[in-house]
């Protein structure tokens, strides 16, 4: 018989982490599971750790490939799963043991009822586990309850975008997925896109599903905070990605009928980001400065931090956008002073 979900978990040089996250997975309560372990061109012992899961366990399945980035990854774990329901985990994060069966609860309408309807997204939430320091909660900017109809294009759907608090993460994972959001809008997902990945398949199947369930009382995944990942390293194309990101934005929010002043207000927040990447980096000084500059001055950069300046409340955002109003090297420098001392303390001092 065919799983009823399953959980797809793209892994990339993650020998330390890997095996928490496939023993959480594993120790689930609701055990109709499959597992889709994708070797993303590992250049690590993970890829070995994959084969010697899948020896131990018939529910895991590996896929190895060659490296393709984050989303290659699951995109490929996906077109060979099977179930119904999809669910996906990051190789260096763990998840509660009742997650998936607290979600496909939430998949029922009637909870007396034994069959799933189509066009649902449930959500958990989670924590964000910084080693050496306390974890924190991670929530959706709405709270439990049940969104459809009318509560779902106005709650969810008219703030999607271009939020700092959006009502739903946008990450793909803390949920689980009728399968036919995912499928229907992978086409969206470029491979090339390297922050902010999620976004381009969470947004359009938010946009077109007909339920989407907030659990109460649901920290259910455990996002390992890493310093040199992907989302808190510095990375050189950032700007590029917050250029290309903008195109799929724009023909997502046309497909789907989404208000298009979220477009210009998504993208102030992914330049955002992009300077952030910069600012908290390892370039040097001079170099920060030049990319910064190169952000702000290639476009209407500084307009945008203009007009939305009043919009932002995020500390971090509101020195990004501090910065973009009027990059000048010694504003450049000084939030980069900012941003690194703070970065040295989430890290424990180091």
């Amino acid at each position: 018989m065919t799983p009823l979900i399953a959980v797809i978990v793209p892994v990339y040089n993650c020998e330390k982490d890997l095996p928490a996250c496939v023993d959480s997975i594993r120790a689930q309560t609701f055990s109709d599971l499959e597992i889709i372990l994708v070797d993303d061109g590992a250049k690590d012992s993970s890829g070995a750790l994959c084969d010697k899961f899948a020896a131990e366990d018939e529910r895991i399945r590996v896929i190895h490939k060659e490296n393709g980035g984050l989303i290659s990854a699951w995109t490929a774990g996906t077109k060979i799963s099977t179930a119904p329901f999809l669910m996906y985990v990051d190789s260096d994060d763990w998840i509660e043991k009742d997650m998936a069966e607290r979600l496909l609860a939430g998949m029922k309408k009637d909870p007396s009822d034994g069959t799933y309807t189509k066009g649902q997204i449930v959500c958990s939430e989670g924590w964000i586990d910084r080693r050496g320091a306390a974890p924190e909660k991670l929530l959706h900017g709405l709270p439990p309850g049940i969104y459809e109809g009318e509560d779902l294009r106005e709650k969810i759907l008219a703030g999607v975008l271009g939020r700092e608090k959006r009502p739903v993460t946008y990450s793909r994972c803390m949920k689980l997925f009728s399968r036919e959001l995912i499928e229907n809008n992978m086409h969206y997902a470029d491979p090339r896109i390297r922050m902010a990945e999620d976004l381009t398949v969470t947004v359009p199947a938010l946009a077109d599903a007909e339920r989407v369930v907030i659990l109460e009382d649901a920290c259910l995944y455990h996002y390992i905070f890493l310093p040199e990942s992907m989302a808190h390293g510095f990375d050189s194309g950032m700007y590029e990605n917050a250029k290309l990101l903008r195109q799929i934005v724009h023909k997502i929010i046309a497909d789907k009928g989404l208000d298009p002043a979220m477009e210009e207000e998504e993208h102030l927040m992914q330049l955002a980001l992009a300077v952030k990447i910069i600012l908290r980096g390892d370039p040097s000084a001079q170099d920060c400065v030049r990319r910064v500059r190169e952000i702000c001055l290639t476009e209407d950069t500084r307009g945008l931090a203009e007009r939305y300046r009043g919009t932002v409340e995020d500390p971090a955002n509101r020195l990004c956008l501090f910065v973009m109003r009027r990059p000048s090297g010694l504003r450049i420098r000084a939030v980069r002073a900012v941003f690194r001392a703070h970065a040295k303390k989430q890290a424990g001092g180091r």
